[in-house]
């Protein structure tokens, strides 16, 4: 099913692009799919228990944007 949705969401945002003139990305929030959460649950504590990423590394790795902070990671822990 998940495929299924990419390739629709590709399309509409295809679509939409031409009346936007520039590119339109769209993007299931796959966070809301309650038959998906024990895979994400198992990602997160994979990736927490890494101990040799860094933080910034770790957030890329979940989606998650570069934290804003100069902090380092020896800071932040």
């Amino acid at each position: 099913m998940l495929p299924l949705v990419g390739k629709v969401s590709a399309a509409i945002g295809h679509w939409l692009a031409g009346f936007a003139g520039e590119p339109v990305a769209l993007k299931p929030d796959l966070d809301q799919v309650p038959a998906l959460a024990v895979e994400r649950d198992q990602q997160w504590a994979r990736v927490a228990a890494a101990d040799f990423l860094t933080m910034d590394e770790k957030r890329a790795l979940l989606g998650l944007p570069k934290l804003t902070d100069t902090a380092t990671d020896e800071d932040t822990e």
